[in-house]
């Protein structure tokens, strides 16, 4: 560990676990780095970190306090309960639930096999966690299983009966 006192930048080399039990989130990575007069915390190594049974992964990671979000500028992939997001880059603001994932982005849910795909997707996380996603303006390729309905056996067809007979 490193640590610049005018400056109040740690810098955490090599295997780096965070916990946080009253929140539930788990940060394990590398070559942290924490500039606390900025509100700011990176890394540019591979990290895993989880919230709950939500998980976030990349190939970087940049904090920023004072615009209160979180960004994965490569190979974010996001996971949790029912859908995951995998983008080249996504953002993420914890006060305004906004959400911005942009090249190649992929979203996969398991309620009726549904993926998303588009080059930039934006939205929110909604009131239980679950991503609303759009792309204004833009195309959105959308795929999903409707299940199919077992049919019916049809009711059989009432008998015809001849013709009356003529009666005299």
């Amino acid at each position: 560990m490193l640590f610049r006192s005018v400056k109040q930048e740690f810098t955490l080399k090599g295997a780096v676990r965070l916990l946080d039990p009253a929140e539930g989130i788990r940060f394990d990575g590398s070559d942290l780095r924490l500039l606390a007069k900025e509100e700011r915390l990176y890394s540019d190594k591979p990290f895993v970190a989880h919230r709950g049974p939500a998980v976030a992964r990349g190939q970087a990671l940049q904090v920023d306090g004072r615009q209160h979000s979180v960004e994965i500028p490569a190979g974010c992939w996001l996971e949790q309960p029912g859908e995951s997001l995998r983008a080249t880059r996504c953002r993420w603001s914890w006060t305004s639930q906004e959400i911005e994932a942009v090249g190649s982005v992929v979203v996969e849910r398991t309620s009726n096999r549904q993926t998303l795909r588009g080059e930039r997707l934006e939205g929110r996380l909604g009131p239980q966690g679950r991503l609303m996603l759009s792309n204004p303006g833009g195309r959105v390729l959308s795929r999903f299983h409707v299940p199919r309905q077992p049919r019916r056996q049809a009711a059989p067809a009432p008998q015809r009966r001849g013709p009356e007979p003529i009666r005299l």
